[in-house]
């Protein structure tokens, strides 16, 4: 082969090169746009599920609570009047004037 014939094949070697790297880069491209598109796609719909399943915990959370609440409203409710209950006893035994009850100002 001589030196012409050789250099005309590096040539060519060189473009059929660089066409096949502008022809991966391009596919690598495409490829990562379609993944992207996925991830936001996927992204979207964990968002969306998160924030229901957040707003559902939080309903959860509030009712345990307010039922909790009331549970101990009535508990100490329940103690106060068990309280006045003896100190009347206490005050009977000792010959001390009975006070009137006093009603706590509870919210029910």
């Amino acid at each position: 082969m001589s030196m012409r014939e050789e250099m005309r094949s590096l040539g060519n070697e060189i473009v059929r090169s660089y066409d096949e790297r502008i022809s991966g880069i391009a596919q690598i491209k495409s490829d990562t746009s379609t993944l992207l598109k996925h991830f936001h796609r996927d992204h979207t719909a964990m968002s969306r599920q998160l924030k229901a399943d957040l707003a559902k915990s939080a309903a959860n959370l509030k009712r345990d609570v307010n039922t909790m609440l009331k549970r101990v409203r009535t508990e100490l409710a329940g103690a106060r009047d068990e309280w006045q209950k003896m100190t009347a006893i206490m005050r009977a035994k000792r010959g001390a004037p009975i006070v009137p009850e006093v009603k706590a100002g509870l919210k029910a």
